[in-house]
């Protein structure tokens, strides 16, 4: 009979145990005091699904997580890899979230802060100063290195360097960036260094409301290189330099979306034979909408397309290249080669607005000088757009306003909006088009409201540029 209880209580004591590991478990993590002294520690003891909560603490830590896991840090919670080792390396498989702490001073072949395998999802996560140290093969992903799903939100990439993918390298795998800063990162390859902020070797990469800036590669893409699928949504590329597309380079068949974004302040200025392209250099297909391009330079001789170098299939629809420069061909756009399609779209005040055969308009298009050789039914050439400065107009990006006497107002497509090559359904800031009876030209729509009506009752309706 007590053999018979016996076992009946362990075999509850049992159950009961199965039921609290079947529950996720929150393990504490900091010098005293708590479940576990270090963060490694930690994560070999814990079981699939719990959560470490770290302390505001710097730990000194090379984690290798095989697991489903959930890191939470709070203010001043910092993983530091020494500068003798990766930071975090995450498996295939598992699905790790990393949330409000900072990875530095990691060092490996590819990424020197994070290599991941598996599901990464990363919160109010700083990753800085970290870098991918080349061994046999190029050193890739200073900041990250990705084969899995990444999926960041209100994080930052700061500081970190690679040969390939200074800040950030996706090689096949799946990335969404939201709210994120990729800033100061480097491609230091002397000859070969790309992506100084972003490289998306293959596979694909969806960027809404990304911020690039200030980052350097030593040949192409300064601020983002692209090989594979990629999408630009909300975003602002600016600052950036490189020899071949200081903020943007694609040449990649699957192609590459730009939309509701600006590019600015990007130069092609750097140590190689070959410049061009100081906003944006294209090889293969890319579609440009709704989006700024503004004061990008080809600082040095030989330099061609200070806004865009195009050398394929390009497309820009409503939006607006503005006062870039080239030392030689083509300040606003350079068609070296292939075909760009333009339409409802201003080029002015660029030195040289176009340059090259095989510039097609499809209508509605404002240039300020003759060199675009636009033609098509709405074109104007020869005209200033009085345009205001490069500012904060509202919306995610800065933009440039139509002034009041703008010729771009109530200009463009009057087919429906929505359908190509007509306007879209808002402009760049997200206003809907048209404000007035027409969509204006140019990735900027004028907001018209209504004068009060005087003692007359006349009414009178003006153009107001909103600011």
């Amino acid at each position: 009979m007590n053999k018979r209880l016996f076992l009946l209580l362990g075999l509850i004591l049992l159950v009961g145990l199965l039921v609290r590991r079947a529950r996720a478990d929150t393990l504490t993590v900091c010098a005293l005091g708590c479940d576990f002294s270090s963060v490694d520690t930690a994560v070999s003891a814990a079981a699939s699904g719990d959560t470490l909560q770290l302390a505001g603490e710097t730990f000194n830590e090379n984690l290798v997580i095989l697991k489903s896991l959930t890191l939470q840090g709070v203010a001043g919670t910092v993983i530091d890899g020494s500068g003798i080792g990766r930071v975090i390396s995450v498996t295939t498989g598992v699905n790790v979230s990393l949330f409000n702490l900072t990875v530095q001073n990691g060092s490996a072949e590819d990424g020197g802060g994070i290599f991941n395998r598996g599901n990464l999802t990363l919160e109010n996560v700083v990753v800085q100063g970290n870098t991918a140290v080349p061994n046999e093969t190029f050193g890739e992903g200073g900041g990250i290195f990705n084969l899995g799903t990444l999926t960041a939100s209100s994080s930052t990439i700061s500081q970190n360097s690679a040969e390939y993918g200074g800040g950030l390298e996706n090689n096949g795998g799946t990335v969404f960036l939201t709210d994120v800063v990729i800033s100061g990162n480097t491609a230091t390859d002397i000859f070969d260094g790309v992506g100084g902020g972003l490289e998306n070797s293959s596979g694909s990469a969806t960027l809404t409301r990304v911020t690039v800036q200030n980052n350097t590669a030593n040949f192409v893409g300064g601020g983002i290189q692209n090989l594979g699928q990629m999408t630009i949504t909300d975003s602002l590329i600016s600052g950036n330099v490189a020899d071949l597309g200081g903020g943007l380079a694609s040449g990649s068949s699957t192609g590459l979306t730009l939309q509701n974004s600006t590019i600015a302040g990007n130069s092609s200025s750097a140590n190689g034979i070959v410049r061009g392209g100081a906003g944006v250099y294209n090889t293969f297909v890319m579609g440009i909408s709704n989006s700024t391009i503004s004061g990008n330079e080809t600082a040095v001789a030989n330099g061609d397309g200070g806004g865009i170098f195009n050398n394929n299939l390009l497309t820009v629809a409503s939006s607006t290249i503005f006062g870039n420069s080239a030392s030689d061909q083509g300040g606003g756009l350079r068609n070296a080669s292939g075909i760009t399609t333009v339409a409802n779209t201003i080029l002015a005040q660029n030195g040289e607005d176009c340059s090259g055969s095989g510039i097609q308009s499809s209508g509605y298009n404002l240039a300020s000088d003759a060199s675009c050789s636009f033609t098509a039914v709405g074109d104007q050439t020869g005209i200033d757009p009085q345009l205001g400065p490069l500012q904060d107009n509202g919306g995610a990006t800065p933009t440039q306003a139509l002034t009041e006497n703008s010729p771009a107002f109530n200009a463009g497509n009057p087919a429906a909006v929505g359908s190509s090559p007509a306007c879209p359904t808002t402009d760049q800031r997200g206003i809907s088009r048209p404000q007035g009876g027409r969509c204006d030209i140019g990735a900027f729509e004028m907001v018209v409201e209504a004068e009060p009506p005087s003692d007359d009752e006349t009414h009178l309706f003006v153009p107001f540029v909103q600011r």
